[in-house]
């Protein structure tokens, strides 16, 4: 695409798809790239729906989630969980009316996500290194050990906080990065609420049965 268009001449809310196509002497460029662009939305979608319905699932039965999530119907599928991601696939596309202006809207959900993938690497590679602290004689007899240790963990997270830096460089990223704190609270929130009080009741009922 850069070597027909020049970058300066690219605009926002055209496809640079569509208008490579459009040079290249194709005037339904923009129907098929739009055909492109749904089936895959559709099929990331369906992933995602399916993906999350049974993490949820998992995470009922291990006590870290509503119990309700952990149901399932009567073909054995997790509806509960399903209802649930599909609620949230529709909160998302309501953000369409709330931000009027497609291409802001749509940087300030990619932008959450990318901030949330960040996160939760950041927490994995955090868990490593207390990990490779606590249990050193776990890891030793691993067959599976992470190339670069705890130097190349501190070198990720290192990356993680500069690709954070430069989400915060532009208006419509800093954006996401100001609401994204809100995700951690609720999680903290729901720590303390749910999970944690079942933990307590759970080992109490392990002390007094052994």
């Amino acid at each position: 695409m850069m070597s027909v268009t020049p970058w300066n001449q690219i605009s926002a809310d055209k496809s640079p798809f569509v208008e490579l196509f459009l040079h290249a002497g194709i005037p339904t460029s923009a129907i098929i790239m739009n055909l492109v662009v749904l089936s895959s939305v559709m099929s990331s979608m369906n992933s995602g729906v399916f993906s999350t319905s049974r993490m949820l699932f998992g995470l009922s039965k291990g006590g870290q989630a509503p119990q309700s999530l952990g149901r399932l119907s009567r073909r054995s599928v997790p509806a509960n969980g399903l209802t649930f991601s599909c609620l949230f696939i529709m909160a998302g596309a309501a953000l369409q009316y709330f931000v009027p202006n497609t291409v802001e809207a749509f940087t300030l959900a990619s932008s959450l996500c990318v901030i949330l993938f960040i996160s939760i690497w950041g927490l994995i590679m955090v868990c490593y290194i207390r990990y490779r602290k606590l249990r050193p004689e776990l890891h030793a007899k691993s067959n599976f050990k992470m190339p670069g240790g705890i130097f190349m963990s501190y070198v990720i997270i290192g990356f993680l906080i500069f690709a954070l830096a430069i989400l915060s460089l532009e208006a419509d990223t800093y954006q996401a990065l100001m609401i994204s704190p809100l995700w951690l609270v609720i999680l903290g929130i729901t720590y303390q609420l749910l999970y944690k009080p079942r933990m307590k009741k759970r080992l109490l009922q392990n002390n007094l049965s052994e």
